[in-house]
């Protein structure tokens, strides 16, 4: 496939394996840390609803790939939003992609609540485009292993600001099939994590964060260099992630990162919010 894809083409590519990792992750979490965040989910196909009640976290509180890979129906619509009725957490997203199916999608959502608060952005690369690994100063990155998981889940949750349970459930992902994860180091000081994963021929890149104390000193690089290795060691073609939009009014490091290294940024994904719970 020669040139630059099609929205519609990329989010068939990347919105079926995160739906996979997303879905590995919450729903084999720790026994302890589903009941003490309110873990659950609904997954129809390549859709996925996921939820953590007890946190207002909208990367984990949200429902994605609607409308992707089949067009959806209200009905569908309503069975994946159940899963917040009992115990809701105070916010709900639905992350749209612009080529989701039906064109009626926004009207159902406002019609139920949601507004829309922001976008992320869906990037996609070639992995045989990729710079090779490189010399990144005092910064080294490491595989994690088993002994390094509880290093890496701390890490992880702390850099993003989540609460101190996340960092067993990221945790956990460590060793687990599917899944590769890394840490940066400066000297003997772990100062960043990223994971990949792997279905088939494909990569998402997740859980890339970096200490507030040790941020722009290259972790992020150095972290993606090594998940390329990965990849192309994987026999991975095609790498995927998401990040924040990058505005004049709010800068996207991350996104910055991502283009100098050779991703395309493919297309916006809308994030419809609706507030389930005032607590």
């Amino acid at each position: 496939m020669p040139g630059k894809l099609s929205e519609a083409m990329v989010a068939r590519l990347a919105e079926p394996v995160e739906v996979d990792a997303w879905a590995d992750f919450c729903d084999r979490a720790p026994a302890d840390v589903v009941e003490a965040a309110g873990i659950g989910t609904i997954r129809e196909g390549d859709v996925l609803a996921s939820r953590a009640s007890k946190y207002d976290v909208v990367a984990i509180n949200r429902v994605f790939g609607l409308g992707v890979t089949a067009a959806a129906i209200e009905a569908q619509l309503d069975r994946l939003l159940f899963l917040y009725e009992a115990d809701p957490p105070a916010r709900v997203a639905v992350q749209l992609c612009p080529t989701a199916q039906p064109a009626a999608l926004p009207g159902w959502l406002q019609k139920r609540g949601f507004e829309f608060l922001n976008h992320w952005v869906r990037l996609y690369a070639r992995v045989e485009t990729l710079p090779a690994e490189q010399e990144t100063g005092p910064i080294h990155v490491e595989r994690v292993d088993e002994a390094g998981a509880e290093s890496f889940g701390r890490l992880c949750a702390e850099a993003f600001g989540w609460p101190a349970v996340f960092g067993r459930w990221t945790s956990s992902i460590v060793g687990r099939p599917g899944w590769q994860n890394f840490m940066a180091f400066e000297s003997e000081t772990p100062i960043g994590t990223g994971s990949l994963y792997t279905t088939g021929n494909i990569g998402w890149l997740g859980m890339a964060a970096t200490h507030a104390a040790h941020r722009r000193r290259g972790s992020q690089s150095a972290l993606l260099h090594r998940r390329f290795r990965a990849a192309r060691e994987l026999g991975c073609d095609w790498l995927i992630v998401e990040t924040a939009e990058d505005r004049p009014d709010k800068p996207a490091q991350s996104y910055r990162n991502l283009r100098r290294l050779g991703f395309e940024a493919a297309y916006l994904r809308a994030n419809w919010i609706q507030r389930r719970s005032f607590a």
